[in-house]
């Protein structure tokens, strides 16, 4: 048994399931990265953003952007 095995059997169950939640985004291209465009587009002022909330307008008018 290797120290790297042994250091994973003492992690804590939270980063355990962390790190299974990236490795499996990972497999299926889900994973966010730096290079992806935003989601979405402010219906009134033209903001994108990665959440449906435009902090410029303070409303919900964020669209899908495609």
């Amino acid at each position: 048994m290797s120290i790297v095995s042994l250091e994973r059997l003492f992690d804590p169950p939270a980063k355990i399931e962390a790190a299974e939640r990236e490795k499996k985004q990972d497999l299926a291209g889900t994973r966010k990265r730096d290079d992806d465009p935003p989601r979405f587009r402010c219906r009134v002022c033209g903001l994108r953003a990665e959440d449906g909330y435009c902090p410029d307008c303070l409303a919900d008018t964020m669209v899908r952007a495609r």
